[in-house]
């Protein structure tokens, strides 16, 4: 039990790090090839994907899988990699995943980029059963209003079962 809620702690501390981090490098440039219709602007994962595909919150671009992509990694155990102490709620959707953040600007170099581009996954949405504070630390001498949130996503790699990224929604 305490290893478990271990884990879930280093999770979601990691995932404030990470997306504080990426949320200010992130870039305005598309990502979408040109075949591929504007996707919709969101701010919550929604249960299915339309086939123009969603932004959320402009930190992941979701598009429906091909009918040729078959996950090894099932819906269930992804929802089961990073499980919760509190039982939240959680829903999984099979998505292939860009995050502009990794992909760098026209004419920029790739180095120190981890393109994910098209990257089957399964995304992963536990809910809170109210909103919450998910500020972990302020500036020192700085006072910051409550972050308040209803959902923390994970995305899961459905091929590996690895991390890709993870965030919270309101």
């Amino acid at each position: 039990m305490k290893h478990r809620r271990a884990l879930l702690i280093a999770g979601v501390v990691v995932t404030l790090a990470v997306s504080a981090t990426l949320g200010f490098a992130r870039t305005s440039h598309s990502t979408a090839r040109a075949d591929t219709p504007t996707p919709l602007s969101i701010t919550e994962v929604p249960a299915t994907i339309p086939a123009q595909g969603v932004s959320v919150n402009g930190i992941a671009n979701l598009l429906p899988p091909s009918a040729d992509q078959v996950p090894t990694i099932s819906q269930s155990d992804a929802i089961a990699l990073y499980p919760n102490d509190e039982s939240l709620p959680a829903t999984a959707v099979l998505a292939r995943v860009t995050l502009p953040e990794t992909i760098p600007d026209p004419g920029q170099s790739s180095a120190g980029f981890q393109n994910i581009s098209d990257v089957l996954c399964w995304v992963v949405t536990f809910s809170f059963p109210e909103p919450r504070n998910v500020r972990i630390s302020e500036p020192q001498g700085i006072t910051m209003p409550p972050l308040m949130m209803s959902h923390h996503v994970v995305i899961i790699d459905a091929q590996t079962g690895n991390f890709v990224e993870g965030f919270f929604t309101l």
